[in-house]
């Protein structure tokens, strides 16, 4: 309030409308000034005083309004802020293998509790490096100001991009009222290897990871019996016949069911639900008999003894089972299988060694058609030794100072990855289980600060995994391949503007004398590649041999960007159960690792 000599005094109120619309700046423009009358001392004032000063007053409440309605509009012009960018649905991530990634944003509004307010209108920049993301130049896509309320799947229209780039960018949006907002916090994103044939690696592997002999072995131990091929439909008709080789009277057939030796006391697998067993002497079976017939209910699944089906005697040389409904194993999956079948001639198995014919056969480990008759009900799943974690490293040279190092690495197995001594990221398990024969997926990190001129030793410890591992409650390894690979291209971009490419090949080499790690998902000790002091220490070793050299292609390149460990606490509910036990509870899902710290 200021005092004229007049006698008069006026209101100034001055601000910076600059952030404001046109409206309001035309309102707000300069300063606003409520010139007001002096109060008289005396209580005496004359009508013309008096209406002049409720003129005034009332030209200055318009005037007061107005501002105010002003100043609200211009708080919400500058309170809609996009927040929390996302490439592909994550936060500044690396190793994008889209070449157009999709882009997106959340609003907030600095008033709180604000209702009806919206995205107009936006402009995204993407540049190629920080400074140029500073000075608002999208080298790479300036999408301009574009109407629109969306703010998820804005998909990137600029300049192609290119393997290993890296993307920064911001974005800026418009009210309903066409206020902008300010800049938003720049996030960038990198691109991962786009092109199969830009990788340049080759796959490797250790060649003493399995021992033959002991591989063989196993395979020769393995007993199941005979298996049909799946199917898709119960009614399939599936059968399996005998030459016993000469014609003779049999009066009994025993079946033996194929138990699962990995849960004990669960149904038999795929025994015949509903069938018929004929007998002939003809190979044709066109004048075939039937002597056994289970096709009016379901047949239960017999117990290890088997189950022993008498009849009249009868002069026959084939003998054959003959399905009508298959058992099922789980939603999808029908199909026929036993683990012996012994055809009786006064007490004496006369089948055993015989010739066996069916409609098809799922051979592999274990299963055969000659298994069906060895005279061997024993069920004995294939069983390689477990395989100690393969070391892998090589030594190279870096001549200059290290501008930015990213490293791109996966393995059909299981890999933990080491740059002088140092572990890269924090994943573990790394990469997750795929179809191996199809698709692998690959992790992207940043080793910049790992990184420095001098020698360097890239090291990896790898594990069998899904791979050549176990799966699940799935007690056989090797379902996919008998030797965990590895994949690896390191790119250092050096500060003066050379760049030096390190991958996997023959000149890798792999420490001899390996201990024996823990290095599968399930069943074993640790959940990961566990270490041993001494397994760390060869991480450095110069001596060893080379490396199997796999030129193989890549079957296809997927990304994960999971973090990998995360910490979850406080304990949400901790109680004590009876043997000392105790039941924590976190109130969320816990997958991997747990640590802890303190009382238990």
């Amino acid at each position: 309030m200021h005092n004229l000599a007049n006698g008069k005094s006026f209101l100034r109120l001055s601000f910076d409308s600059s952030s404001c619309g046109s409206e309001a700046s035309q309102l707000l423009a300069g300063e606003c000034i409520l010139q007001l009358r002096e109060s008289s001392t005396t209580c005496t004032r004359d009508k013309a005083d008096s209406n002049h000063f409720s003129e005034t007053w009332l030209a200055g409440a318009r005037v007061f309004f107005a501002l105010t309605f002003a100043i609200i509009t211009c708080t919400a012009a500058v309170g809609l802020t996009p927040e929390q960018l996302r490439c592909e649905y994550l936060s500044n991530p690396l190793g994008i293998d889209v070449a157009q990634p999709r882009l997106s944003w959340i609003l907030r509004s600095a008033a709180e509790g604000a209702r009806g307010e919206g995205q107009a209108a936006y402009r995204v920049l993407v540049a190629s490096t920080p400074q140029l993301l500073r000075n608002e130049t999208g080298d790479l896509w300036d999408s301009g100001k574009v109407s629109s309320n969306e703010t998820i799947h804005i998909v990137y229209a600029g300049k192609p991009l290119v393997s290993r780039m890296p993307c920064y960018w911001k974005v800026r949006v418009w009210d309903r009222t066409g206020h902008p907002s300010p800049w938003s916090v720049p996030a960038m994103w990198s691109m991962g290897v786009l092109n199969k044939s830009e990788w340049r690696a080759q796959w490797i592997s250790d060649p003493t990871a399995v021992d033959a002999t002991q591989q063989a072995g196993a395979a020769q131990t393995a007993h199941f019996g005979y298996r049909s091929y799946y199917s898709v439909s119960e009614d399939a008709e599936k059968w399996v016949a005998i030459d016993l080789g000469a014609v003779q009277r049999i009066g009994a057939v025993r079946l033996y069911a194929v138990t699962d030796p990995w849960q004990p006391g669960a149904p038999a697998r795929f025994f015949p639900l509903r069938f018929q067993i004929e007998a002939a002497t003809a190979p044709d079976f066109s004048s075939a008999g039937t002597i056994v017939d289970r096709t009016a209910a379901d047949e239960p699944a017999p117990g290890p003894q088997g189950v022993l089906y008498r009849f009249p005697a009868v002069a026959a040389r084939y003998v054959r089972l003959r399905t009508t409904r298959l058992r099922r194993e789980n939603e999808a999956v029908y199909g026929m299988a036993l683990a012996e079948m012994e055809v009786f001639s006064n007490g004496t198995n006369v089948a055993r060694g015989a010739t066996v014919n069916a409609l098809d056969l799922a051979e592999g480990l274990g299963w055969s058609k000659p298994n069906l008759v060895d005279g061997r009900i024993a069920v004995i799943p294939p069983e390689p030794p477990p395989q100690p974690a393969a070391l892998m490293r090589k030594h190279f040279p870096i001549s200059a100072p290290v501008r930015r190092a990213m490293v791109y690495v996966t393995a059909r197995g299981l890999y933990e990855l080491r740059i002088n001594g140092r572990r890269v990221g924090d994943h573990v398990l790394a990469p997750e289980w795929t179809g191996y024969h199809k698709r692998l997926q690959y992790q992207v990190y940043d080793v910049t600060e790992q990184l420095r001129a001098g020698e360097i030793v890239i090291a990896a410890l790898l594990g069998t995994g899904w791979y050549a591992g176990r799966i699940g409650l799935f007690q056989a390894r090797q379902i996919y391949g008998k030797v965990p690979q590895l994949l690896v291209r390191l790119d250092v971009d050096l500060a003066d503007g050379r760049t030096e490419t390190v991958v996997s090949d023959a000149s890798w080499r792999h420490a001899p004398n390996r201990p024996l790690l823990q290095p599968t998902c399930w069943t074993e000790k640790s959940t990961t590649l566990a270490r041993s002091r001494e397994a760390e220490t060869r991480l450095h070793f110069r001596t060893g041999t080379g490396l199997l050299f796999r030129p193989k292609p890549i079957w296809a390149t997927a990304r994960w960007y999971g973090s990998g460990t995360n910490r979850y606490a406080p304990c949400a509910r901790s109680e004590q159960l009876p043997s000392r036990n105790r039941s924590l509870e976190f109130g969320c899902p816990i997958l991997d690792r747990m640590w802890s710290d303190g009382a238990s």
